[in-house]
């Protein structure tokens, strides 16, 4: 507004005033970080007040607080702290220097701070008598709770340590529900541990475990548990006869099945022997195998789990649970026409969803059909894929989708102009060469002389000394070709004798020894691994004393591979234990870390009994930052020739296989070859018999003969029986306490058992044994050693019946191991002591003196 004035005088003059017209209310806005999404921290929502004017006064309030105010007028940001868990609301308006109000707004924050609880659980804790085809759920407290992360169950027997497996989905209700693939076991403490639930706000609850107890068996259903019946099935068969138990319903399976037992249909008969077991569906036979029905092998029906076509997408499928019986054939559905089967050969395989879809987990072989790879084979059968060779098993159609990989190389090095690679990979396929590296398969030069074979061979021209590397890589006949290269390394060293003949190895590694064991390597690439999945390598190469590595990695690996190498003493590195067995180096390329990993390797016996060790002495080192950590090592399997171990480890490194650090050496090791001429007799008599070495007074005999067997015999005799030898009093004349006796059984040689509770000997002094102890110690192993068994065998079983391990072990040392101890082995072996004779004529094993027994019984 501009006003225009004038006086009397003429003169003139303006003024102006602005006028403002305001009738907006004020747009205050708030944000909130838990508008959408719940918090799992305390955080701040934030009220911004705006005008076209000036902002008088922005009022504030959380949830049903009082209203506040801003303590000023004008712009500027309030903060309100959202610090307590709840779905709160921030309500909030603004009044402008007008007046005019703005309406009241909210915004939402949503704060979680604390994580999710179990309330309830079913079984319930500590409830008995659950059916074992029960379903497992776990409601929680949360109605926030993340549904698209799965918690992990672990259903663990307290009683067998069996692991159930099975699959986790979530409800409505805020339930999470383990379904097992497989029934629980009878008369089973099953412990359930659940981790890994997840809010809406990240929070991860604590682990939660309970316990509840599976029913009892009761085949026949009328609530009286097979423990307490004498016909289990009420098949009229008492069961201490019946060797079959239960019919075709008891069986937890997914398809009607028919059972017939050598085409019979009535499982009412008392059947024995072995018998052709047949499992038929809609007239379809499923599976065939032969069962030997006894007392101590019956069939329990109850206990299998059979399941057909579980999981269509995958293909015809069947799983067998619960029944071990070599050489079963199933009959798999050909529903997807794929080029084979994946076989999960394992008493544990619960549910196709346990079988890999790469067929490269644990257990599990590919066989293309029509085809065979080792035992198994599978051919066409009208609509369907005959697969036989079985002996658990779970069988689903699979393609092949993993290109091979090279499982070993042999030689390493060479002292020849022309020189000849070869290698062994895990199937067949045809392979490829370049001297340089990343040549993709399909446009390398150089092949190999085969095709559609697993070893292959080839010459190469190694002129001069030094290094040679030739670049591998296979394709299979299903067209997977390797994307990466395998790297051999050849070590040439011409020689003024050097040829164009074939290339010299460098040595085997079965048998071990530290520093001398030969170099190699092998390698293995996954294309992709989930995290979590857990993956292994099989290895079968005789240098190299590993035999399986499974490992689940923590992330997804993409193009991960594995390298495990024997190698030779490493100079950085001490060893961690002596005497040492095989040096080890495991390496891994876009692998990540491990959330667990299990190295099984093989120990050579030979090595073992060379060294003094037994079988439990042996330990997995693995070297972490210079410094060796001793790892939890357990047998896994023992045969005639090697001992297999396994332990878990969080990673990959160099390793080192030795004695346990606890374990002693129960043998002196020295021998330079007259221990082996000493006790090596020319001849050996069929009629021989073990002298007895009874004191001239009279010692008392058992009934036991001892003959010892004949040449052709002897490696029978590894393991068997020997007879008891005693200590008598006649011999420990220096002892500062008397031998105690819990009485002794009858002793049988070899076939038959040894007496049930060995004696032990007391403390002796520190002297040497009498001059006829030794003679009576020495002939004895010496007899015995002729007789085919080792001396640790012997050495462990006087030590059972009493012989003191500081007698023993000077008799070995100085009268068996030393070179000049061959001469006083021969009048020791001729000595002739009038064997005691039983009434049945035979020489029998001594035991214990009268007198040493009337000692005892006096202390």
């Amino acid at each position: 507004l501009t006003i225009f004035a004038n006086d009397t005088s003429g003169n003139m003059g303006n003024a102006s005033v602005a006028l403002y017209v305001d009738t907006t209310s004020p747009n205050t806005t708030a944000s909130s970080a838990g508008e959408a999404r719940w918090q799992s921290a305390a955080y701040n929502v934030t009220i911004s007040p705006s005008d076209d004017l000036q902002v008088n006064l922005t009022y504030y309030r959380l949830d049903s607080d009082s209203w506040s105010n801003s303590s000023a007028s004008g712009a500027g940001s309030i903060v309100v702290l959202i610090n307590t868990t709840g779905n709160h609301s921030v309500y909030y308006y603004s009044v402008d220097q007008a007046g005019n109000a703005q309406s009241t707004r909210n915004i939402t924050a949503l704060l979680d701070l604390t994580a999710p609880v179990p309330v309830l659980v079913t079984p319930a804790n500590a409830s008995t008598s659950v059916a074992v085809g029960t379903i497992i759920s776990v409601f929680f407290n949360e109605t926030s709770m993340n549904t698209s992360v799965l918690p992990s169950f672990s259903v663990l027997s307290l009683n067998t340590s069996q692991l159930w497996r099975g699959n986790v989905s979530w409800n409505a209700s805020n339930q999470s529900i383990f379904i097992p693939w497989a029934w629980l076991g009878y008369d089973q403490l099953i412990q359930v541990n659940v981790t890994g639930a997840k809010d809406l706000a990240g929070n991860t609850m604590s682990p939660y475990n309970w316990t509840f107890a599976t029913a009892s068996l009761d085949t026949d259903g009328d609530g009286n548990p097979d423990y307490n019946e004498t016909d289990a099935d009420n098949d009229g068969l008492n069961d201490t006869g019946d060797y079959l138990i239960g019919n075709a319903s008891s069986i937890n399976t997914n398809v009607p099945l028919n059972i017939t037992l050598n085409a019979s249909g009535n499982l009412s008969e008392a059947f024995g022997g072995n018998l052709n077991v047949t499992f038929t569906a809609d007239n379809q036979t499923l599976v065939q195998f032969n069962y030997t029905f006894t007392n101590t092998t019956k069939l329990v029906l109850r206990n299998l789990t059979f399941k057909k076509d579980e999981n269509t997408s995958r293909g015809g499928s069947i799983i067998i649970r619960g029944l071990e019986a070599p050489g079963k054939t199933i009959y798999v559905t050909n529903a997807t026409g794929a080029q084979g089967v994946c076989i999960k050969d394992s008493p544990d395989v619960q549910s196709v969803a346990d079988i890999s879809k790469d067929c490269d987990g644990a257990y599990e072989t590919f066989v293309v059909c029509p085809g065979s790879t080792g035992q198994y084979a599978c051919a066409y059968n009208g609509t369907r894929l005959r697969i036989t060779g079985l002996n658990h098993s779970g069988v689903v159609q699979a393609n092949d989708t993993v290109a091979p990989y090279v499982q070993s190389q042999d030689p390493y090095t060479s002292t020849n102009t022309a020189s000849v690679i070869t290698f062994q990979v895990n199937e067949n396929s045809t392979c490829r060469y370049e001297t340089g590296a990343g040549v993709a398969y399909g446009i390398m030069d150089n092949y190999f002389d085969t095709a559609n074979n697993i070893s292959f061979n080839a010459t190469v021209s190694t002129p001069v000394s030094g290094n040679y590397v030739y670049y591998v890589r296979c394709q299979d006949w299903h067209g997977n070709a390797m994307t990466s290269d395998y790297e051999y390394n050849l070590s040439v060293t011409i020689t003024s004798s050097s040829s164009s003949s074939s290339s010299s190895a460098a040595g085997g590694g079965g048998g071990g020894g530290g520093d001398s064991a030969a170099p190699t390597k092998t390698s293995q690439i996954w294309a992709a691994i989930a995290a979590g999945e857990q993956k292994s390598m099989t290895l079968a190469i005789a240098p190299i004393p590993v035999s399986r590595v499974e490992f689940t990695p923590n992330e997804s690996v993409v193009n991960g591979k594995l390298t495990i190498s024997a190698i030779g003493k490493p100079s950085s590195l001490d060893a961690p234990a002596e005497p040492l067995y095989h040096w080890l180096h495991f390496d891994t390329s876009n692998m990540g870390s491990f959330s667990a990993v299990r190295i099984y390797f093989r120990v050579n016996v030979t090595w073992l009994n060379s060294v003094g060790l037994r079988n439990g002495d042996v330990s997995l080192y693995r070297n972490v930052n210079g410094a060796w950590v001793e790892l939890k090592t357990v047998i896994d399997a023992v045969t005639d020739n090697t001992v297999t171990y396994y332990a878990d480890t969080p990673g990959f490194s160099y390793f080192a296989i030795g004695k346990e650090s606890k374990a002693t050496v129960s043998l002196p090791t020295q021998d330079d070859g007259s221990i082996t001429a000493a006790l090596t007799p020319e001849t050996t008599s069929a009629e021989q018999t073990a002298v007895d070495i009874g004191s001239a007074s009279g010692a008392e005999v058992g009934s036991a003969s001892d003959t010892a067997p004949t040449n052709e015999s002897r490696g029978a005799a590894q393991g068997q029986s020997l007879p008891a030898l005693k200590p008598r009093g006649f011999l420990v004349p220096l002892l500062l306490l008397i031998l105690t006796s819990v009485g002794a059984g009858i002793v049988y040689v070899r076939a038959h058992p040894l007496m049930q509770r060995p004696k032990r000997a007391m403390e002796h002094h520190d002297h040497p044994v009498v001059q006829q102890a030794q003679d009576e110690l020495a002939r004895y192993m010496l007899t015995h050693l002729q007789a085919g068994h080792s001396l640790r065998e012997i050495r462990q079983h006087l030590l059972s019946h009493g012989w003191h391990k500081k007698d023993i072990d000077h008799v070995i040392k100085e009268r068996l191991l030393k070179p000049q101890a061959k001469p006083m082995l021969e009048p020791i072996a001729q000595a002739q002591v009038q064997p005691s004779v039983a009434a049945s004529g035979t020489a029998t094993a001594p035991v214990r003196s009268a007198r040493s027994r009337q000692k005892s019984r006096a202390r």
